[in-house]
Formats: C-alpha cells, sequence, structure tokens
C-alpha cells in the first residue's frame, strides 16, 4: 500500500525526467558563473585626468577673462591703480593724444574715441563716453566729475567758458554711413537696435526714404518718431542690382523680392534676352504694383550688346 502511495506520488514519466536534468544542469551552470565570473572580469578604474586638467585650464581661462573684461588686448600698458592717474578737467571733444595718454587710457581706446569723433560723432554729457569700445568703468568713474563739455557757440569762442552741456541739438546722421556706435547717439537706439538697422541696410543695399527703418525689427513708431528729424540720408552709395545679370540668390536676398516674384523676373529675362527697362517689370505685371515702388530704387538695367 506504502509502495503503490509512493509511486502514485513520486514517480516520473521520462519527459519530466528530462526536464529535471535540464533544469539543474542549468542551475548549475548559473551557479558556476556567480562564482566565476568575479574572478574573470577585471575591474577598470576610468582616468579622468585629462577632464581634469581640461576643466582647470577652462576655469583658469575664465578667471583670466573675467580679470580682464574691460582690459585691452595685445598687451597694451594701461594703468592698473587708479590712484596713479592725475586728472584734470577736459572736454573729450578736443583732447589731444598726449592728454589722453596722460589720463591713463591706451592707445586702442584712444584710436576708438577719434574715430567716433571723426565720423561726426560728439559727447554731449559726461556718460556719452561710456559707450567708447574698450572704455574700462572704474576709469570712467574716476574720470567723470573731471569732464566738462563746452557749448561751442560764438559765446563759448570768445569767453573760452566752459559748461556743461543739459541739452543740444545733435547734427544730423547720414544713415547709410554711420556705424553702430553713431546710430546709438540716437534716442531710443541701443546696440541692438543699431547692429539690427546695419544688417537690414545691408540687405537693402542702403536706405532711400527715412521710412524704411519702420521695417526694423523692434524699432517703434514712437523711436521712428524721435529720431527721424536727427537722421538724413545719402542716396549717392546705394547697392543696386543689374536685372541683365544678377543670378537668383543675389536676387532673392533682397527683402523686397519673394520666390514668386524672383522666378518671374528670371523667366521673362529668359524669353526676352535683355530687360531695356526697369518699368517693363511693372508692365507686364512680373512685380505687383504695390511692390514696385518700393524695390525700383534699387534696380538697374545694363544692356548686353548682341553678337
Amino acid at each position: 500500500m506504502i509502495r503503490n502511495f509512493l509511486n502514485q506520488y513520486f514517480s516520473f514519466s521520462k519527459a519530466e525526467k528530462n526536464g529535471t536534468l535540464i533544469l539543474v544542469v542549468l542551475i548549475i551552470f548559473v551557479l558556476a558563473g556567480y562564482l566565476i565570473m568575479p574572478k574573470i572580469i577585471v575591474n577598470r578604474s576610468t582616468d579622468f585626468t585629462d577632464f581634469k586638467n581640461e576643466i582647470e585650464a577652462f576655469e583658469q581661462l575664465i578667471s583670466s577673462a573675467e580679470d580682464d573684461v574691460l582690459s585691452l588686448k595685445n598687451g597694451e600698458k594701461t594703468f592698473e591703480n587708479m590712484d596713479n592717474i592725475q586728472f584734470f578737467e577736459f572736454d573729450p571733444n578736443d583732447l589731444s593724444v598726449d592728454k589722453w595718454k596722460h589720463l591713463g587710457l591706451s592707445e586702442k581706446t584712444i584710436n576708438n574715441i577719434r574715430k567716433y569723433l571723426k565720423k561726426g560723432g560728439r559727447f554731449y554729457k559726461p556718460e556719452d563716453i561710456k559707450k567708447i569700445y574698450g572704455l574700462k568703468m572704474d576709469w570712467y568713474k574716476q574720470a567723470e566729475p573731471y569732464i566738462k563739455i563746452r557749448e561751442i557757440n560764438a559765446t563759448d569762442v570768445n569767453t573760452g567758458t566752459r559748461k556743461l552741456v543739459n541739452e543740444k541739438k545733435a547734427p544730423l546722421i547720414e544713415l547709410n554711413s554711420a556705424d553702430s556706435l553713431l546710430l546709438t547717439d540716437l534716442r531710443g537706439i541701443g546696440p541692438v537696435l543699431a547692429g539690427r538697422i546695419l544688417k537690414y541696410r545691408n540687405l537693402l543695399g542702403g536706405f532711400v526714404r527715412k521710412e524704411q527703418l519702420l521695417e526694423v525689427y523692434g524699432l517703434s513708431y514712437e523711436t521712428f518718431e524721435n529720431i527721424s528729424q536727427a537722421v538724413n540720408i545719402d542716396t549717392n552709395g546705394i547697392t543696386r542690382i543689374d536685372l541683365n545679370s544678377a543670378a537668383y540668390t543675389k536676387l532673392i536676398r533682397h527683402p523686397y523680392l519673394d520666390v514668386y516674384t524672383v522666378k518671374g523676373i528670371l523667366n521673362y529675362r529668359d524669353i526676352q534676352g535683355n530687360i531695356k527697362d526697369v518699368n517693363e517689370l511693372i508692365d507686364n505685371r512680373i512685380i505687383p504694383e504695390e511692390n514696385f515702388s518700393k524695390i525700383k530704387p534699387y534696380l538697374v538695367v545694363s544692356i548686353k550688346e548682341s553678337n
């Protein structure tokens, strides 16, 4: 009876025996692997020495840049101790190079000042000089009490008196030749807007009317009203596009020409051979009438001689 009981619950078929054997073998392999693998695999430590050296070099570079952020490059000598500078009252609009040097400025900063003045710029109040590239702010703080800007008028010339300018009408700034520093003299125009004006001017080929400033991104109508009387435009240097030779890449670059119009111009040119007059583009409806007056000042035709 006991034997029957054991046979009933503890006997295995051939398939069960094979399965059990395979399972035992797998368990043995797993246990063996668990015991052997740590001896086979060698822990490799990562060498971060080069990386750490690069980080230290970068940190030293940043530290050096912070120390020199307002200093001049190329080893130009400047006063490290402001106490060594013997300040005196001066007008930055008419100071000689030697006197600038005596005030502790390097040749590069002095050249930036002279270029600014040569292009028609002028300092109307002491803080205007802070716009000069390379000027150290700690120098300005020391120099500010000594900056005395003269008004240029008959009384001033006769008496030689000096007085601070509170408000003075600036000379007109010519938009097609002004650099970014000169543009920041305009009310409401900072370095960012000045840069955008120059970029748009280059895309256009030059300004032909003041109202084009309203097409500059970020320049509000209020700002335009403030500066419109302070600028003028010389169109003699306008860059024009030759309709008979300009490639697609040159035409499409202009803000007033879109893909559809450029393809129309090129197709018309292929058919005609030569465009004899700019007005042909409006007469043949290649450029929409509302856009033609805007783009016309930038177009020119040169007649190719046929063989």
